[in-house]
């Protein structure tokens, strides 16, 4: 299971900049929820609660979404960190 990252909407930011930022926010993922294979699993899981939520969503799965928030807002915190502030960025994950 692998992924990419690809930051949008910084204008002005170099190359190296914007890799450099797409690389924090992978390994603060990767640290917050287990590698790899538990940020698949943890985005597939809030893809699902985003389209399916409901009353009969899966509680069990309803706890990986929620994860899945929480460290994705924590990373996107690491991954532009030492950046100007720049409220329409966002880090969008790619499944490969």
């Amino acid at each position: 299971m692998s992924y990419t990252v690809i930051l949008h909407d910084y204008p002005g930011l170099s190359e190296l900049a914007r890799i450099t930022a797409e690389q924090r926010y992978q390994q603060a993922l990767e640290h917050a929820l287990g590698g790899p294979g538990g940020v698949l699993l943890a985005w597939k899981a809030w893809q699902k609660a985003e389209h399916a939520a409901g009353k009969d969503f899966p509680l069990a799965e309803w706890h990986i979404a929620r994860r899945w928030v929480l460290a994705a807002d924590r990373a996107r915190a690491a991954g532009l960190g030492n950046l100007q502030d720049c409220p329409d960025a966002a880090f969008e994950l790619r499944p490969l």
